[in-house]
C-alpha cells in the first residue's frame, strides 16, 4: 500500500488516501466515505444478491408484468443518467454526446 499510495498521490484527481485494516478477513467496510457521492448525487451500491432478489422476487410475485416494470425502471434510469452525463459534459466544456460518452467512459476506466 505504501508504494501504491505514493503513485496515487501523483494523480491529479486523487484528493486523499486513507489506509485501514479490515476487522474481519476478506471483508472491507468503507467507514470514511459516508455519504458516498458522485458529484452532488448520493450513490447506492447493491450487491449482486440484492439485485437478483429484486428481479426474481418481482418475477415470482408479478409474473410477466415484472418484465414491464423492470424495462421501465431501466428506461427511466437511463434517461436520468443521460441527463446527468450531458450536464457533466457541459460542465467540462464538451458538447457532442459521443464525446461526452467517450470522455466519461475513459475517466471511469483510467486508474
Amino acid at each position: 500500500m505504501k508504494g501504491s499510495s505514493k503513485k496515487q498521490k501523483k494523480l491529479e484527481f486523487v484528493e486523499e488516501i486513507r489506509e485501514f485494516k479490515p476487522e474481519i478477513e476478506s471483508l472491507a467496510l468503507d467507514s470514511f466515505s459516508f455519504p458516498l457521492t458522485i458529484g452532488d448525487s448520493r450513490v447506492i451500491i447493491l450487491r449482486e444478491e440484492g439485485i437478483r432478489g429484486i428481479i426474481n422476487g418481482l418475477r415470482e410475485r408479478l409474473g410477466s408484468a415484472a418484465e414491464t416494470i423492470q424495462y421501465y425502471v431501466g428506461f427511466e434510469a437511463g434517461l436520468e443518467f443521460g441527463r446527468s452525463h450531458k450536464k457533466l459534459g457541459e460542465d467540462l466544456g464538451i458538447k457532442s454526446p459521443s464525446d461526452i460518452f467517450s470522455k466519461i467512459r475513459l475517466r471511469s476506466l483510467c486508474p
